[in-house]
């Protein structure tokens, strides 16, 4: 914490679905220790929920992976050639939003400023696909983005509903609920970041832009550890469902060269993307970062380990590294020195 200048970080382990460690460290607010107890945003794990009410489906019988987009959403940019399973592994050739240079932009600007689905489609799409769908592989929010709309139609239902009938209720993921306001429950674990400029409190930054709404998520490192346990078993899906959601298929696949640079990467052994989680060797994660918050789950399922951790930014932190990640990491190489994140190297 003293090396990435974060100011504080929420920390829990569990072996075999077991708490076998849990801490908070540093403060929230000047003079207010932080705890255990506190909320924050969980960010990109949203994604991770999503990926799996999509394979739900699928072992309900409702959609294939291998559906056109056109089926729910006719009007998209090549609507008739984008799979659900482009969508989920990111290979559709549409490109982030979050990148946009406009966007990013107008985010700084104005960090309160609510967004809509249609402002952020209006982004996604104010320009051509980066490559042909299927042809190489970029992370992209517009991907699930697009996803949420499509299990929308599905189900007939918000967003926000299905997350809590499929993922939140059968997992007793009782401190974790939807909201694109910036409010957070009480008590409040604040955050803080440099990335304008000056060092300023951003707890309640307006969160709308980071995923579409129903997928905007508070959490406590409770239940961010509980989520872990679930997704490392496949605790939601039927075992064929949980292999293609965590299995190596992407490895390989990717050319940097074929995007405008910082675009597109090559998935490898030691950094590669399933369906809403990153895998590295035998580690299953997911660290989202926005907005002064990072918070990170690391799975390893031959171990039955997880570990969740939430941190924030002191002055000097950053803004863009993830020090949950880096938290994680290291915490991996003390619970399982002989199985370590591959990922790490490529880390430090």
């Amino acid at each position: 914490m003293r090396a990435l200048d974060l100011r504080s970080a929420i920390i829990q382990v569990s072996v075999d679905g077991r708490q076998a460690y849990s801490t908070a460290l540093g403060e929230s607010a000047p003079g207010t220790p932080a705890t255990t107890a506190m909320h924050f945003r969980n960010g990109a794990v949203a994604m991770t929920y999503m990926a799996t009410v999509l394979l739900q489906l699928v072992d309900d019988g409702r959609l294939s992976l291998g559906d056109k987009v056109g089926k729910w959403l006719p009007g998209l940019p090549a609507a008739d050639q984008v799979t659900l399973e482009m969508l989920v592994n990111n290979t559709s050739g549409y490109p982030d939003y979050v990148a946009d240079p406009e966007f990013l932009a107008a985010t700084k600007a104005d960090p309160l400023r609510e967004w809509t689905a249609g402002g952020l489609m209006s982004y996604a799409f104010n320009k051509g696909l980066i490559y042909p769908p299927g042809a190489n592989w970029n992370y992209s929010h517009t991907n699930y983005l697009v996803l949420a709309a499509v299990i929308e139609k599905v189900t007939g239902k918000p967003l926000a509903e299905v997350l809590r009938g499929r993922i939140l209720d059968p997992l007793g993921l009782r401190n974790t609920a939807s909201s694109v306001q910036p409010d957070i429950p009480s008590p409040v674990l604040r955050a803080y970041t440099s990335e304008r400029g000056s060092y300023e409190e951003s707890t309640f930054w307006n969160p709308s832009w980071t995923l579409p709404a129903g997928a905007v998520m508070t959490t406590d490192i409770t239940d961010l550890r509980l989520s872990a346990e679930a997704i490392m078993r496949g605790t939601l899906l039927s075992s064929r469902s949980f292999s293609i959601q965590t299995d190596g298929r992407l490895v390989g696949f990717g050319d940097a060269a074929g995007c405008p640079p910082g675009i597109c990467r090559k998935n490898t052994e030691a950094a590669h993307y399933g369906m809403g989680l990153l895998l590295s060797g035998p580690w299953l994660m997911q660290s989202p970062m926005f907005g002064g918050y990072s918070a990170s789950i690391g799975m390893l399922p031959e171990r039955g380990i997880s570990i969740a951790v939430a941190a924030t930014q002191g002055p000097q932190a950053n803004p863009d590294r993830n020090g949950s990640e880096a938290l994680m990491l290291a915490i991996a190489r003390q619970v399982a020195p002989d199985r370590p994140v591959p990922l790490s190297a490529l880390a430090r």
